[in-house]
């Protein structure tokens, strides 16, 4: 049995590897390496042609690779080349992974730390929250948005849709409207917006700039059916933009987005309130339990606790808010959506998605 020692030894090395791997995910070594190898066997590689293939500077290079090769993700030989294994470039590369690729994951935590370590050090004596700045200036949202966008167009409409919810399915095609709360730079609008082109979709969020590379996104794709939105999510019973479709939406979808809310009840309670009658909600949210004794052999906890800590929470208790974090779980998330007036919750697990609840409410029901 491991002693306490040489867990924390095992968690210094796992630290300076997962530093490593950031570093070379951001600025595109290991991708370069993935490349050089084609779609062949991998073979070795001089650091100066890795260094070559993905413009950066070759001491630099030599460094990260050096790291990388120390704990196991990479090959050296005698002259100091180096290779990518092709089942590690799986799961680190997209060039060779594809949607298995996780190095963005690997990418998370780091970018986190940058951003958030010492506002968090200091809330934790002033009870303050953070604010979204640091992590937007630190490229976190960037990062995020890139994955949630790759998710997105991998398994909105033929999984979550199609397969998933083949009653909206329905709907959408012979003509819906659908408010997708907290859209970001509106990925998933744009994907329902060219899947179903008879039905109208409004993204909502309160990040001007996102918003507007959304709106720049959609008219270089000749969209006419998606608007965007800015506007708070805990006002949407008095956001003047969306008083046109008094009649209120037949679907609204939000995409792990209310448990970073400073007002979550109130952002339910209007998500309620501009539902149509019989309309659904989807509120995708991680999957958990509130009780963190039932969480011990969830597979990712660690992690995502973790990320929670260092964004979730601390954005959530911005204005007093109550900092819900990424893992309130399901008992808490019901109990909200029924006090914000949704008598019918049922959780589903979206296919391809094994880390996410949809809680599908329906209004009137």
């Amino acid at each position: 049995m491991a002693t306490a020692g040489d867990r924390a030894t095992s968690l210094l090395n796992a630290g300076g590897a997962l530093a490593a791997l950031a570093v070379a995910h951001q600025t595109g070594v290991l991708e370069a390496l993935a490349r050089l190898s084609g779609d062949g066997d991998p073979e070795f590689h001089p650091v100066s042609s890795i260094a070559r293939e993905c413009e950066c500077v070759e001491r630099y290079v030599k460094e990260v690779l050096r790291t990388l090769a120390v704990s196991q993700w990479l090959e050296v030989n005698d002259e100091e080349q180096y290779k990518l294994p092709l089942e590690n470039a799986k799961v680190l590369t997209v060039h060779t992974g594809g949607e298995s690729c996780m190095a963005a994951y690997l990418a998370e935590m780091p970018m986190l730390l940058s951003a958030g370590f010492a506002p968090l050090c200091k809330a934790f004596k002033t009870g303050e929250g953070i604010p979204y700045a640091p992590y937007e200036e630190a490229g976190f949202y960037t990062l995020m948005d890139a994955m949630t966008s790759a998710k997105h167009e991998a398994t909105l409409v033929q999984k979550f849709i199609q397969e998933g919810f083949p009653e909206m399915h329905s709907r959408l095609e012979h003509g819906a409207t659908v408010l997708d709360v907290g859209c970001g730079t509106g990925t998933a609008v744009r994907v329902m917006a060219e899947a179903y082109k008879n039905s109208t979709f409004v993204g909502l969020d309160i990040a001007a700039t996102q918003l507007e590379n959304a709106r720049k996104d959609a008219a270089e794709r000749g969209l006419q059916n998606c608007h965007f939105v800015v506007a708070d999510a805990a006002k949407l019973e008095d956001c003047d933009a969306l008083k046109q479709y008094q009649d209120g939406f037949d679907w609204i979808t939000a995409f792990d987005a209310i448990h970073d809310q400073t007002r979550p009840l109130d952002c339910l309670k209007g998500v309620y309130a501009v539902l149509k009658q019989d309309g659904y909600f989807s509120m995708v949210d991680i999957k958990a339990s509130s009780n963190v004794r039932d969480n011990l052999e969830h597979p990712m906890a660690s992690f995502i606790y973790a990320v929670s800590l260092m964004h979730c929470m601390p954005v959530g208790m911005n204005d007093g808010g109550p900092g819900l974090g990424a893992m309130w779980g399901h008992q808490v998330a019901e109990t909200m959506l029924r006090a914000a007036g949704f008598s019918s919750v049922q959780m589903h697990s979206p296919p391809k998605d094994a880390f996410n609840t949809e809680y599908r409410c329906r209004k009137g029901q």
